[in-house]
């Protein structure tokens, strides 16, 4: 038999990456001298914290190097990666058995019948040329347009749309544009303009910011990540200024309730 070691972690990549490393040790026997034992324990160690070295160095350096103003902050590249855990129609060219993984499964996929994935199961099929991805109702031209209208036509309302519309769009359209129905740069230059207006009316909700709260519903998720590290200081501000003008007032309020007192006597 053998004595084996494990080491092993999951990284957070383009797709999940397994770091796993295994050392395989031979059984010692009973007429090894104490030296030999020694050496052998050593070995083992070695080969130890060079696996724990080989695993800190796997980690995205990106993640390492951010500055501490992005720290409390998504990277876009974050909620890509957090996007393509999104669900997505798919159809196989060839057939595949079910698969058990950690956090999902995936189901026998049947060639030529449709069938929904995560997106970056998805992504991997499509880089092997095992599937053709079925784009999302929303992703053309003529439901983006309707929803660029509705902007425009409602100033203080935003129109709904999926909860990651912008990554899931970036995606497939870096990846998969083969597989959509219409031109790449016209479904570039309705999403961008459905990006910017929306831009300008979440800057116009900035006057509704209080202490407490701000009311801009229908936001999604890269939109809310891009305005935090704005929103978060100035609430921040807001509330301290509040709680110095509810200090001073309660003060006031004291002081005066004092003079009234003493008057009276």
């Amino acid at each position: 038999m053998y004595n084996y070691n494990f080491c092993f972690e999951i990284q957070r990549s383009k797709h999940v990456l397994v770091v796993f490393m295994l050392s395989a040790i031979k059984p010692t026997t009973r007429i090894e001298r104490s030296g030999e034992k020694k050496k052998k324990k050593k070995k083992i160690e070695k080969n130890n914290q060079d696996c724990l070295v080989n695993v800190i160095a796997s980690r995205d350096i990106n993640d390492m190097v951010l500055p501490s103003s992005l720290q409390g902050n998504f990277p876009p590249s974050e909620i890509t990666f957090f996007a393509e855990n999104e669900l997505i129609t798919v159809l196989p060219r060839y057939s595949i058995k079910k698969i058990d993984l950690i956090g999902t499964r995936i189901p026998n996929l049947r060639a030529m019948r449709r069938e929904q994935v995560p997106l970056w199961v998805a992504l991997i099929l499509k880089s092997q040329d095992k599937c053709s991805i079925v784009p999302p109702k929303w992703l053309n031209v003529a439901f983006l347009k309707e929803k660029y209208d509705d902007e425009v036509r409602k100033p203080l309302q935003f129109s709904d749309l999926p909860w990651n519309w912008l990554e899931v769009s970036k995606i497939l359209l870096d990846k998969a544009s083969d597989d959509l129905s219409d031109p790449v740069d016209q479904l570039r230059s309705v999403i961008q303009d459905l990006r910017e207006v929306r831009l300008v009316k979440t800057k116009k909700g900035f006057k509704e910011l209080n202490e407490s709260n701000i009311q801009l519903n229908g936001l999604s998720l890269l939109e809310i990540n891009e305005i935090r590290p704005f929103v978060i200081p100035v609430m921040n501000k807001l509330r301290r200024l509040h709680e110095t003008t509810q200090s001073n007032y309660s003060q006031a309020q004291d002081e005066e309730m004092e003079d009234v007192s003493d008057e009276e006597y």
